[in-house]
Parts: structure tokens; sequence; C-alpha cells
């Protein structure tokens, strides 16, 4: 199992933990490859497909749009957790002691955990790639906290931690695609939207999912899991 993350402006109010999850070994990740390919081809895009860089790329919107579609007719996951700050900052003497943006590796195995689950079968190996500058200096934090989940909690599942590891987001399309989806939810959670393109990008997505990007999901929702954070007092993280 593949399992591409990424994390949303860390400025906004409503910071999103995103990842997308896709099989390696039943070939769906060779069938979306493939046609993201063709994708490129169509439009003559080699570049890399951001959130961010998506109002300047008024011209290939429908490429945009188009790579969304991909998502949603390969056999390919969206997860993502939102933490809204000024609660986590009303916990944050009592239950992390610690700034935000140092949290960031419990929240990712929070995010990640949870979602193991429900999205992996049983003997599931993870290849975890972490979209480079947003877990600088983080990744063997996050290993070593995901493994020591697994290993007391999931013990009887076989599900193991192949590699975690950064990558440039240009290098694999499902990170890409997993920065633009973390994006949209962004954007709609913090009701911060900088351009039209990002509104259609957004609207594109709420109109195959057939419902808002602000709405929760249920806990075993499949395909695209949305789960506001919320505290335990039993917990340093809801686990």
């Amino acid at each position: 199992m593949l399992v591409a993350c990424d994390i949303g402006s860390q400025k906004e109010q409503n910071v999103v933990f995103g990842s997308v999850w896709v099989s390696i070994g039943n070939g769906s990740l060779r069938e979306f490859n493939a046609e993201c390919l063709d994708l490129r081809v169509k439009y003559n895009c080699w570049g890399t497909l951001k959130w961010k860089s998506s109002k300047r790329q008024v011209n290939i919107l429908d490429m945009y749009l188009e790579f969304v579609d991909l998502f949603f007719k390969h056999n390919v996951r969206f997860s993502a957790l939102i933490v809204d700050k000024n609660v986590y900052k009303s916990l944050a003497t009592p239950y992390m002691g610690t700034p935000f943006s140092n949290a960031i590796p419990n929240f990712s195995k929070v995010h990640l955990t949870r979602r193991v689950k429900h999205f992996c079968d049983n003997n599931c190996r993870l290849t975890i790639l972490l979209h480079r500058g947003e877990h600088t200096n983080r990744v063997s934090e996050v290993k070593n906290s995901l493994s020591n989940y697994i290993n007391i909690l999931l013990p009887n599942t076989g599900v193991t931690i192949k590699h975690v590891q950064e990558i440039p987001a240009e290098n694999l399309s499902i990170i890409q695609l997993c920065d633009i989806l973390t994006g949209a939810i962004s954007h709609s959670y913090n009701n911060n939207y900088t351009n039209d393109e990002n509104k259609e990008i957004v609207k594109k997505i709420e109109k195959n999912l057939g419902r808002t990007l602000s709405t929760k999901t249920s806990y075993d929702e499949q395909k695209f899991n949305i789960w506001p954070w919320a505290p335990n007092p039993i917990y340093k993280i809801v686990p």
C-alpha cells in the first residue's frame, strides 16, 4: 500500500492533514499513473500540479478538473484530519505542552493510524511518502510513532511499515493529487478562496461526492473520509 501525505497551510485556523491511499500490488497505482500520463500528453503539460499553482493555470483548468475525475474513477482513497488550532491551543499546556508545529508528527500518526484499520488488509506493507517540506526533520519521528502504534495496538494484523520518506511533489502524481485534495479541504474549512480556479476545483470534487467538503463523514467512509479532530482527555492526542 502506497500512502502519499500532505499538510495544508499551517497559517490557517484549521490545519488539514491529508493522505491518498492506493494499492500497489493489484495494479491500481499503475492504472492511475498511466491515465495521468495520458492526461499530460493531452494537455502537453509536464509541470507539477499544485493547489496553490492553479490560480496561475487558467488555460489548463480543464486538466485540473480531469485530474480530480481520475481520483474518483480509480481505486484510490483519500482521508483528511482537520485540526482547529484554537482547540489545540486551549489544550496545549495540559495535553501537549508544545507549539503546534512540534505536534505535526503526533497528528500525522493519529491521522494515518486511524485509517490503517479501515484501508489496509492483513499483512499489508505500508510505504509512506511525506511531501517534502511539510515534515522536514520529522521523518524518523513519524515512522517511530507509527511503528509503535501498530506494534502495540494492531499486533495481530500483520501490518508493517516498509518505508517512510520525504519526496518532492514533482516526482509523483499521487502526491500532487494529495496536495490538490488537501488544499481544497483547507480552503473549504477556512473559507479562504483566493481565485475562481480554486472554486471550480472544489465544485468538481463536491459534484463527484454529492456533498460539500465541509461535511464530516462517517468513521468508516472508504472513498473520501473527513474527520474534524476532537480531543480526548484520556490521551495526549486522540488515538
